[in-house]
């Protein structure tokens, strides 16, 4: 199980994370068809705060990177995306699942460490390093 669920957050609203196998934000950038120096978008890491559902999913944010400040809007996604992964501790618990169509490509490093990659097809090519 991951320690943390880490997602970028673009100025339009858009959340992308690591498909369940990753969280590293420069690869999430990738992934999203960004540059991995983009410095266009937010980054966060979340944990579930104690009391989780009921807990303001707010607890358990770390602003990594803020280039922006939020709009209400934005918080509604981010909420959104964290409810609809974890609705509750169970799913926390059972740690991330590979889930939609992951990428076969990276150009720089790809970071599973903590991920429990059984079942994963890793990406077909990475142009620095991998570590797991």
């Amino acid at each position: 199980m991951c320690e943390r669920h880490s997602f970028i957050l673009t100025r339009s609203g858009k959340v992308y994370d690591g498909y369940g196998i990753t969280d590293s934000h420069t690869t999430i950038r990738e992934w999203a068809g960004m540059s991995v120096n983009d410095d266009t978008v937010n980054a966060y890491e979340w944990h579930p705060p104690t009391g989780w559902p009921d807990a303001d999913w707010h607890l358990g944010l770390t602003k990594d990177i803020e280039v922006f400040v939020t709009k209400a809007s934005h918080e509604l996604t981010i909420e959104r995306h964290l409810r609809g992964l974890y609705p509750s501790m169970a799913e926390w618990d059972n740690g991330d699942s590979p889930r939609g169509k992951i990428p076969t490509t990276v150009v720089g490093w790809l970071n599973m460490s903590g991920c429990d990659l059984s079942g994963v097809t890793l990406p077909t090519t990475v142009g620095g390093s991998i570590y797991k």
